[in-house]
């Protein structure tokens, strides 16, 4: 495989790069509405396919919770 040397040849990997940080965004902007409305971390990591202690590890830091409030 030769070696990309111009911006060009990675600009899809950038769009990418950018279009992944905004879905990684309204994630975890969903999952903060969720918990609000009740939703349970079970809920939530069988929404994304994860346990819910894989869920509450990647985004409790975004829904301010501590570990006490696992569900």
């Amino acid at each position: 495989m030769p070696y990309v040397r111009k911006r060009a040849d990675t600009a899809r990997l950038k769009e990418l790069a950018v279009a992944a940080r905004a879905a990684e965004s309204a994630v975890e902007d969903e999952i903060v509405r969720l918990r609000r409305a009740g939703a349970s971390w079970t809920d939530i990591g069988e929404a994304l396919g994860v346990t819910r202690q894989s869920a509450w590890a990647r985004y409790s830091t975004a829904t301010g919770e501590s570990e006490a409030q696992v569900d």
